[in-house]
Parts: C-alpha cells; sequence; structure tokens
C-alpha cells in the first residue's frame, strides 16, 4: 500500500510539473499579479483580458495605464462587433477595468512595479554597465536559477572575454514592453556556453527599480549667476540684459533645458525670466519659465525649477560639454544605457507602425471581387392532393368568412 501511494505521488509531481512548464506563461502571470498585490478575481478578470486581446507580454496589465488603455480599447471594439458592448456582463467588466486603471495610475504602491528579473522574458534585449570600462549590450537566453545571457558586445565587438567577467558586479538597464525602463545591480557568477552561444550567468535581484525617462542629463553645479524679471525694458529672447541691473542667484544644478536657481527670499511660479552666467569663458542667456518653487521660510531662500525656451544652439552645445566633462563616469554610462534602450524602442514602435501601414496599405489595394452565386431554377410548386380531397370532402375546419349583406 505504501509502494502505492509513493508512486501516485511520483506521477502527481510528474504532471504537476509538466502542467506548470506548459502554463509558464500563466504562473508568471499569477505569481506578478500576486506580487504587485493584486487578489485573485483580479488576476482572473486581467488573465481573461490578456487573452481576449492577444497581448505578447499580458503581465504589463498590473503596471502599464497605455497598456490597459490599448485592451479597453479593443475590448470596446470586440463587443461592438459582436453586439454586446452595453450587454451587463461586458459593462461589469468595463467598471472592473477602469477601476483597474485608476488603481494603476494613482496607487503609489501599483506604481512601484516589476520588483524581481525571475519575471523577465526570455529574448529580452538588455545593457550592461561594468564600472571603469563601458556599455555592452546583450539579450537574455533562459530565465532559470539564474539569468542565462549572451557574451556582452560592446559597439557590436565582443571585446572581453567570459572569463574577465566572473565575479564583477555591473548594473543591467532594460525597457519591458509596454511597461516601462528598469534597473539592477548584480553580479557575475560564470561563463560559459548555451547552444553553442557564450553566455554569462548572472545572479537574479529582487530588487528592480524604474528609471525614469529623462528628456536631458543635468548635473550639481555651484554658479553664480544674474536672473531678469519681466519690466518695461525686458525682452523675452537671448539678447544680453544690462549686467548692472538684475538679481544674484546661484545655480544649483544645471542642463541643456534648464537649471536649478537658488535666490533669497520667496519665488513665485510661473512667471517669465532669463538667466545669464558665465561656463568656461563663454557668456550663456538663457530665457525661459519658473515651473516650480520650493521656499525654505527657515532661511528666507528659494529654489526655483527653472525651464528653458530660448537658448542660442552654440550656447546649449556649451552647457551640454560642461555637463558631459563634469558628470561621474558611472552616471554618464547609466545615462547613454538609458538612451540607447530608448531609441532601440522607438525603433521597434516605427518598424511596427511601418508594418501595420504596409499591411493597411496591401488590404486596401486589394481588389474585392463579388462571387457569382448561380440563381437556383424556380421549383414549381405542386398542389397538396391529400388536403384538397379533404377540402373537397368537407371534412376539414375550413370556411370563408361571413359577408354582411348591403
Amino acid at each position: 500500500m505504501y509502494i502505492f501511494f509513493l508512486i501516485l505521488g511520483f506521477i502527481l509531481i510528474g504532471f504537476s510539473i509538466r502542467w506548470l512548464i506548459q502554463h509558464k506563461v500563466l504562473v508568471s502571470f499569477i505569481s506578478s499579479g500576486i506580487d504587485s498585490g493584486f487578489s485573485i478575481s483580479e488576476i482572473a478578470s486581467l488573465w481573461k483580458l490578456a487573452n481576449l486581446c492577444g497581448l505578447e507580454e499580458p503581465t504589463a496589465l498590473y503596471l502599464s495605464v497605455p497598456a490597459l488603455n490599448r485592451s479597453i480599447s479593443q475590448l470596446l471594439s470586440l463587443s461592438r462587433a459582436d453586439g454586446s458592448e452595453f450587454s451587463p456582463r461586458t459593462q461589469r467588466f468595463l467598471t472592473k477595468l477602469y477601476a483597474y486603471r485608476t488603481r494603476v495610475e494613482l496607487d503609489p504602491l501599483s506604481k512601484k512595479g516589476l520588483k524581481s528579473s525571475k519575471y523577465l522574458e526570455e529574448g529580452q534585449k538588455i545593457r550592461i554597465v561594468l564600472k571603469g570600462v563601458g556599455v555592452f549590450s546583450s539579450k537574455i537566453e533562459i530565465n532559470g536559477r539564474e539569468l542565462i545571457v549572451h557574451l556582452p558586445a560592446k559597439d557590436g565587438m565582443i571585446t572581453m572575454f567570459g572569463s574577465e567577467w566572473i565575479g564583477k558586479k555591473v548594473s543591467v538597464y532594460l525597457w519591458r514592453k509596454d511597461d516601462a525602463c528598469y534597473a539592477f545591480d548584480t553580479t557575475v557568477q560564470n561563463a560559459g556556453q548555451y547552444a553553442s552561444l557564450p553566455v554569462l550567468y548572472l545572479a537574479h535581484s529582487t530588487e528592480l527599480t524604474r528609471v525614469q525617462k529623462r528628456k536631458s542629463v543635468r548635473v550639481k553645479c555651484n554658479i553664480p549667476a544674474k536672473m531678469y524679471l519681466p519690466n518695461s525694458n525686458f525682452s523675452f529672447d537671448t539678447t544680453v540684459e544690462n549686467t548692472a541691473g538684475g538679481y544674484r542667484c546661484v545655480l544649483e544644478d544645471i542642463s541643456g533645458d534648464g537649471a536649478m536657481v537658488r535666490i533669497g527670499g520667496k519665488g513665485v511660479a510661473g512667471i517669465n525670466m532669463k538667466l545669464q552666467f558665465s561656463i568656461r569663458d563663454n557668456y550663456i542667456v538663457m530665457a525661459g519659465v519658473i515651473r516650480g518653487v520650493e521656499y525654505n521660510s527657515d532661511l528666507n531662500q528659494s529654489r526655483l525649477h527653472f525651464e528653458c525656451v530660448k537658448i542660442d544652439t552654440e550656447l546649449r552645445n556649451v552647457i551640454l560639454a560642461f555637463v558631459y566633462d563634469v558628470m561621474p563616469e558611472e552616471e554618464r554610462d547609466a545615462y547613454i544605457a538609458i538612451q540607447q534602450m530608448e531609441e532601440e524602442e522607438n525603433k521597434e514602435k516605427a518598424s511596427s507602425l511601418e508594418n501595420m501601414n504596409k499591411e493597411t496599405e496591401e488590404t486596401s489595394n486589394q481588389e474585392v471581387i463579388p462571387e457569382k452565386i448561380e440563381k437556383e431554377p424556380e421549383k414549381e410548386e405542386l398542389p397538396d392532393i391529400e388536403a384538397l380531397e379533404r377540402h373537397i370532402n368537407g371534412e376539414d375546419d375550413f370556411a370563408f368568412p361571413e359577408v354582411e349583406e348591403v
């Protein structure tokens, strides 16, 4: 009897492992849902939507408002096509989905996003930053006990052997489709070959962080400057104002698109202003808007979030040269990695849009030839002989309606 239950246990374990392998995407979807704080009923509804809309990465529904918007739009299109848009069932499902969307957009807990590298998809393109060496391109080959990735290449060339990577601490950057850019630190545990490809074995991380896209990179600084506010003689352009006037201030950080400006007193948001300062013997003029103010009442000082609207191209390049020279190497590599991932994402979007336009054009150019339907010859209707005989013999209930005499 004991042997019977033992064999039965092995069979059940075997079936369970097989089921998990066959339903890897579903298992990952459920795990990601639980990790993101969704209930089982919510996970079931989201899985149904992901299958209904054919999303390539169903887990994006937990984190991405654009993915939810696209899915809801597709659901509406499908329900309109089959006439079920206003059915109670469809409306209940839509109500729940809109609630999910609001939760993802507004709930700070849901904005934490993906936390573990165990949920990354095989085939995911990544950038690996090795401190002091630079930025490398790679791709996830297998996601198992470890992350198995292609041997990283720099500018399309393999510049380091696998053995040189072992034990190195690296930073990994990736763009997750329909979601966001993520980064995590890890260690290269081993190197070898997989399916005849040279690969590295990276340790998993449970501390993935979202990386915000930045229109420009900025660095901390301490540059004395003059600021000019609107008055009768104020011109909102890049002409140099009278250096004898203006208010003294200090730039605490700077980029090609703006600066953090510290002044005495209480600042006011929403007004135009002009900054003038020197960088490496170049006199810079930036015209723009104060977008926000941080006031410190104890010091009676304000930090102004200044957005540059007008600046001469050559002067912007002077600022960018200063920014890249001053920026620490580690930060510069991280910025390059993020920038490369964004460029790759934009290329994929452009390619996808181009393919979609081609398919639409091909469909519209196809000549629709109506099929010729041969009309069947009309059959001669024959009288029902039996019914006719019953009527003649008075055996049916047929009777003409009575007509009133006039």
